[in-house]
Parts: C-alpha cells; structure tokens; sequence
C-alpha cells in the first residue's frame, strides 16, 4: 500500500517528522478532511500491522504477570509457612518450660523425700547399732553365766565324789564380770 505522505511512510517514525506536520499537509494539495482521513487510514494500517507485535508484548506481559503473582503467593506461602513454624515453636517452646519446671518441682519433692528417708534410715541404723551392742554385752554375760555355772556344777559333782555332802552350801554372789564369789563364813 503506497502512502499519501512518504514521510510517514515508515511505521517506526520518529519524533523529528513531528515539527514538519503542517508543510506536508500543504504539500499534499488535499482538502484537511480528506488528509485526516488519510493520516487516520495510514494509523490504522500501522496499528493494524503492529498488532501481532502488540499482542506479543501483551502475553509477555501477562506471562510476567503471572510469575510476579506466582512468586507473590509462593511467598506468602512460605511467609505464613515459616509464622505458622514460629508459633508452633514458641509453644513447643512453653511447653517445654513447663515441663522442665514440672520436673524440677518433681526432682525438689524427690530430694524432700529423700532427705526424710535418711534421716528415718540413720536413726534405724542408730537403734540397730545400739541393739546390737546390747546384743555383744548380753552374750557376754551370758557366756560368763554358763561358766560360773559350770564351776558350780564341778565344785558340787567334786564334793559328791569325795563323799561330802553339802549340807552347808555356801553363799554365792555374782561380781560385775559375771563371776561367782564364795562367801562362806567357815
């Protein structure tokens, strides 16, 4: 399609065929009616043959679009990702503190216990010690006992086999160490 105005021939026209408007229209010898129409044509066929360019920029754009909206709710996503994860660390967080002041107040009652227990334990220990130095005395008085009883039952048996009789017996008394003592006035 041959143009009414060569200067305007080019689609990319540039801003230096701006100014020089008015000379072409004059040169033209068109009525002003017939050139806008014309000029109007001429911009039609322009935009009409830029359209696929147009429509090319427009998907770019809408591609572009896209991925901006992707990339915005991916991270808001991750954005409410990562304060969903903070808030579930800070409660795992408190209930770790409870935890840990549960147990520690677990652990002092164990200690209270404890310490109760042994001094319960110590003062058993006590009684078993006392008891069982009771027990050492008695067995040696009773050890003693069965001697003195033994010397008794020798002095007796001695005096049978002699033939005398004791028709006197003499008077024993049991000394501290557990011994018998004669105390006869004869």
């Amino acid at each position: 399609m041959a143009y009414l105005f060569p200067m305007y021939d080019s689609p990319l026209m540039g801003s230096k065929h701006v100014g020089n408007f008015d000379p072409v229209v004059a040169k033209t010898g068109l009525p002003p009616g017939l050139w806008i129409k014309h000029l109007l044509l001429w911009w039609w066929a322009v935009l009409d043959s830029s359209e696929p360019e147009i429509h090319e920029k427009q998907h770019c754009l809408d591609n572009q679009e896209d991925q901006a909206q992707k990339m915005m709710l991916e991270y808001q996503a991750r954005k409410e990702g990562e304060e969903r994860l903070r808030r579930q660390k800070e409660d795992k967080d408190v209930q770790m503190k409870g935890i840990i002041s549960r147990l520690m107040a677990v652990e002092d009652e164990l200690k209270k216990d404890h310490s109760e227990m042994q001094a319960a334990v110590d003062s058993k220990q006590k009684i078993i010690e006392a008891q069982e130095k009771r027990i050492v005395s008695l067995d040696a008085a009773n050890a003693r006992l069965m001697r003195a009883l033994s010397q008794l039952k020798e002095r007796y048996s001695m005096l049978s086999r002699n033939g005398i009789s004791p028709t006197n017996p003499t008077k024993l008394q049991i000394t501290e160490d557990g011994e018998f003592r004669n105390n006869s006035n004869c």
